[in-house]
């Protein structure tokens, strides 16, 4: 089974059969929710599933950091030199 990290499934139309969204709290390495659906096959391939959901919201909460750090800089220059700012750049 391969796994796709996206979060637009509809651009892989056809090709899904079994999503996984988990709420995990990073600092206390936590997965608070899981929903899933579709057919993840038997419990190790279900945990596999779950384990990459994990990895994927870890992934993107450090974008979404970055992006809204650069954000601050660009609105709140003052206020970004504060609390550690910095330019970042995007990679893949």
């Amino acid at each position: 089974m391969m796994s796709v990290l996206d979060p637009c499934p509809a651009e892989h139309h056809g090709e899904i059969v079994a999503a996984a969204v988990v709420a995990y709290v990073e600092a206390r390495d936590e997965v608070a929710e899981v929903w899933m659906k579709g057919l993840a096959g038997d419990a190790e391939q279900t945990e596999g599933l779950v384990e990459r959901a994990v990895q994927a919201a870890a992934a993107t909460r450090r974008v979404l950091e970055d992006a809204v750090r650069e954000n601050l800089g660009i609105k709140f220059p003052e206020l970004a030199e504060a609390v550690g700012g910095r330019d970042v750049d995007m990679e893949g």
